[in-house]
């Protein structure tokens, strides 16, 4: 078996490792510098991702954040799983939140928030202390700003407009729609 993984990371290594003595062989379409490499030696073995496509049995990913037009590529050949769908969801966390809900899995409360004006009504509504979390891109504590108390809302909405303007991935969705905010627990 042959298995295709978008992204070329740790998780594909470990793949490759534990597929071996299976006799599957792991190879890692790497999405910074779009080469399909080893996931060891990231050496580059095959030509482009389409070649890649056609010579896996399987696709899957690496992680959350793949470009959505590399997600459609692979889609199309029937081979990837999970869904593009679940992969989308989990790198949206406004995508994620209604999924949850719509799968009727208790959640913490959250508003999503387009400006200042919502993120005052929201607070208003769901109370402090709360999480407010970037919709996109946020990981290991980043893209996340504990707020306690009113006074530290100025600083922390300067924080979350710095941080949504240096992600670069934050493009796919406008600023004014790319914040979430959680109820602590």
């Amino acid at each position: 078996m042959k298995v295709l993984v978008l992204g070329a990371g740790q998780l594909a290594r470990m793949m490759s490792l534990a597929g071996a003595p299976l006799n599957i062989e792991v190879f890692a379409y790497d999405i910074t510098t779009g080469n399909v490499v080893h996931p060891l030696t990231q050496q580059v073995m095959l030509k482009g991702l389409n070649t890649a496509i056609t010579y896996a049995d399987v696709i899957t990913a690496e992680f959350e954040h793949v470009p959505h037009d590399i997600l459609a590529v692979c889609a199309q050949s029937k081979k990837f799983l999970p869904t593009t769908e679940a992969i989308k969801a989990g790198g949206d966390r406004r995508l994620e939140k209604a999924l949850l809900d719509q799968a009727g899995v208790r959640n913490a409360r959250y508003a999503t928030v387009h400006s200042r004006a919502d993120l005052d009504a929201a607070i208003t509504d769901i109370g402090l202390p709360m999480v407010l979390k970037s919709a996109l891109g946020g990981y290991d504590g980043k893209g996340q700003w504990r707020l306690k108390h009113t006074d530290e809302v100025e600083g922390i909405w300067a924080e979350m407009a710095d941080f949504m303007n240096q992600t670069d991935n934050q493009a796919i969705v406008p600023k004014s729609s790319s914040r979430l905010i959680g109820k602590c627990r």
